[in-house]
């Protein structure tokens, strides 16, 4: 996560107990969520690949409230995939690999498989897992065919934290206006976000209605800090003598 998940309770106010994590890959947020409290009424993690899924499993089961999908989510049940899995694992996709072959030349597809996708609404039962505090995706272009997968259930979700692309990285992968639009018509508005060099990012989306105001809240404060942060780190010194920049 480009901003971690620390700092979206710090500047946003996130406690969510309900999370739905898509795109678990070995579950490295399971410790921080834990710190901060998130999900404490249900984490769901989804991977596609089994053996992540597995490892995924082992690592949560010192959780209470802990469900571990193995799926493809899409916007469409029993479609037969080809999905590409990356030689770091992290880049592993539904879509195949675009201008990321170029930016990465270094991570390769190491096999292609086969897998049947799954609407996330087909899958689990999300009018009993009520509302959903946090939707966080990590797949590699395929986030707005997840967010489809949600059907009406969309409107019981209070935020949305996702990988962004801002270039095709992957062949046919949502671009930011893509979910900007989408999710602005189901009640959202993007408030936070962080971009790389490289044509991708992450970002967040709370609901309209609901986006926290208020002394030392939001993205501007965020940045802020970071600047300050990023100073002391480079004058340590300095910076226990003198006050912080302004």
């Amino acid at each position: 996560m480009l901003i971690p998940a620390a700092e979206l309770s710090r500047y946003w106010l996130l406690t969510p107990p309900v999370v739905v994590h898509i795109g678990a890959h070995e579950a490295e947020e399971f410790d921080e969520y834990r710190r901060l409290g998130w999900g404490v009424d249900g984490t769901v993690w989804v991977e596609a690949l089994p053996e992540k899924a597995e490892t995924v499993r082992q690592r949560v089961s010192a959780g209470s409230n802990q469900t571990v999908l193995n799926l493809v989510l899409w916007d469409t049940t029993g479609e037969t995939i080809t999905f590409h899995e990356a030689s770091n694992g992290q880049s592993s996709s539904a879509l195949a690999m675009k201008e990321h072959s170029d930016l990465y030349p270094q991570i390769t597809v190491t096999r292609d498989r086969e897998f049947t996708t799954s609407r996330l609404e087909d899958a689990l039962d999300l009018d009993a897992l009520g509302a959903i505090g946090l939707v966080n995706l990590d797949i590699q272009g395929a986030e707005l065919r997840a967010l489809e997968g949600f059907g009406r259930h969309i409107d019981n979700v209070s935020a949305v934290y996702s990988e962004v692309n801002l270039r095709e990285i992957y062949e046919g992968c949502a671009m930011l206006p893509e979910l900007d639009e989408w999710l602005g018509a189901r009640g959202f508005t993007r408030v936070d976000w962080e971009f790389l060099d490289d044509g991708w990012g992450d970002a967040l989306w709370l609901r309209t209605n609901a986006i926290p105001t208020g002394r030392g809240i939001g993205r501007e404060s965020r940045k802020r800090d970071e600047k300050y942060r990023n100073w002391y780190n480079r004058h340590p010194i300095v910076g226990r003598v003198f006050p912080r920049p302004r």
